[in-house]
């Protein structure tokens, strides 16, 4: 038993220094917004939309804005296909 808690504390100890780059970085006030919608196209399809856009201090205002569409289909009670495309107008930094 004396092992394993060896082992969780180096493992906490290794996350801590990997994942801690967060506590160093920079203010940045940050508002991401969004909304969609669905439309029954029938008894086992439909047609989603969303729009989502993101504003940053650092960035000046809107540095983001995207635009997923997914058309899904129910083959059976629980499982949902879906398939579609996003619309990045604005993409950069990545």
């Amino acid at each position: 038993m004396k092992f394993r808690g060896a082992v969780v504390r180096a493992f906490a100890a290794i996350a801590l220094a990997l994942f801690s780059g967060t506590a160093w970085a920079r203010d940045d006030g940050q508002i991401w917004t969004g909304g969609g919608a669905t439309v029954n196209l029938g008894d086992r399809w439909r047609l989603t939309g969303e729009v989502l856009a993101r504003f940053s201090d650092n960035r000046g205002g809107l540095y983001e804005i995207e635009a997923p569409t997914l058309l899904n289909f129910r083959p059976a009670k629980d499982v949902t296909l879906a398939a579609g495309y996003v619309h990045n107008p604005q993409f950069a930094d990545g």
